[in-house]
């Protein structure tokens, strides 16, 4: 991503493609996972007692 005047804006970012439904660990073992789990279950988390 570059701005007008040819800059990198982000010199680390990414764009990335989540396939959620296929998302099926039951254990969260890395980061990555943990926002997968965020993003596919986010809805359904109690805001007061979070999950490890």
């Amino acid at each position: 991503m570059r701005d007008e005047q040819g800059q990198i804006l982000k010199p680390h970012g990414g764009i990335w493609l989540l396939e959620l439904k296929k998302f099926n660990a039951n254990q969260v073992e890395t980061e990555d996972q943990r926002w997968l789990k965020f993003f596919k279950d986010g809805e359904r988390l109690n805001d007061e007692a979070l999950p490890d």
